[in-house]
């Protein structure tokens, strides 16, 4: 998929009624989903390398709970993560094998893996 289909998907996905409704977007508070950054990243992004992200997360002083492991998709090695933990919250680095600066339009399936993983991990309360 080439960057301006997947941006055009993109925001038509993200300024959809009912997407927003399924993701409990209060109306009123995002007036347009706009692409701004690729906040997925992978282990060939020489724009923000891992490595970076990795020192900023360890300046953090942020408990491991999980080391670095393997995360699968279709039984292969999709890429690596690292799960912190700090009264409460959690922090999950994940990185997809392969994939460079935008993951979700170059790397779809794993992106999808990992938000669904994320999205299922979490309670939500519904506004109605």
């Amino acid at each position: 998929m080439n960057e301006k289909v997947g941006t055009t998907s993109l925001a038509y996905f993200g300024n959809d009624k009912e997407v927003r409704k399924a993701l409990h977007v209060r109306e009123g508070t995002v007036k347009k989903f706009e692409k701004t950054n690729d906040p997925l990243r992978g282990d060939h992004d020489f724009t923000f390398p891992y490595v970076g992200q990795e020192q900023w997360i360890k300046s953090l002083n942020l408990p491991i709970e999980s080391p670095w492991n393997p995360w699968f998709l279709n039984n292969q090695v999709a890429g690596y993560e690292t799960k912190y933990v700090k009264n409460g919250y959690s922090l999950t680095h994940t990185i997809v094998k392969g994939a460079g600066h935008s993951i979700p339009l170059f790397k779809p399936k794993e992106a999808w893996a990992i938000l669904d993983a994320w999205l299922t991990s979490h309670s939500y309360v519904s506004d109605s």
